[in-house]
C-alpha cells in the first residue's frame, strides 16, 4: 500500500476536479503568453532560428509553458513543463485550435545533446 511506503504522503487530488480547485486568471495568462511571444519574435528577429528556442517553466511557469506550447505562432525547438497544470476549462476555450483538439504527437527526430542545448536559446 502507498501509505506503508510513504506514510506522510498527502492524499492525491483527482485531476478531474482541478477546475473546481484551480481558478485561472485568463486575462493575465493571455497577457503573459503575448509577452513571451513578443520575446520570441525579438529573438527570431535577432537571428535565432525558432527551432533553437526552447521554453521551460516550473509550477506557474510550467502552466505558462503549456499555454505557449498550445498557442505559439512559431514552431519552436521544444517546451519543458515541470509541475505545470492546465485545467480542462482552459483547453475548452481553445477547442477551435487544431493543436489542442485532434492533434497527433510529433515524433522526436533527434536527441537533445549538450552541443545542441549550448547553441540554443532557452527561455525560463
Amino acid at each position: 500500500m502507498e501509505s506503508d511506503v510513504v506514510p506522510n504522503n498527502p492524499p492525491r487530488k483527482n485531476f478531474e476536479e482541478a477546475d473546481k480547485i484551480i481558478h485561472l486568471d485568463y486575462p493575465q495568462l493571455g497577457r503573459a503568453t503575448n509577452y513571451v511571444n513578443e520575446i520570441i519574435a525579438g529573438e527570431i528577429k535577432a537571428g535565432i532560428p525558432p527551432e533553437k528556442i526552447f521554453i521551460a517553466g516550473y509550477s506557474q511557469g510550467g502552466l505558462l509553458t503549456l499555454a505557449m506550447a498550445l498557442t505559439s505562432q512559431h514552431k519552436l525547438g521544444g517546451f519543458i513543463s515541470l509541475c505545470g497544470l492546465l485545467p480542462r476549462s482552459w483547453l475548452a476555450r481553445r477547442a477551435h485550435n487544431p493543436k489542442v483538439v485532434g492533434s497527433s504527437p510529433t515524433p522526436v527526430t533527434k536527441k537533445l545533446e549538450h552541443k545542441e542545448v549550448s547553441e540554443s536559446k532557452i527561455l525560463i
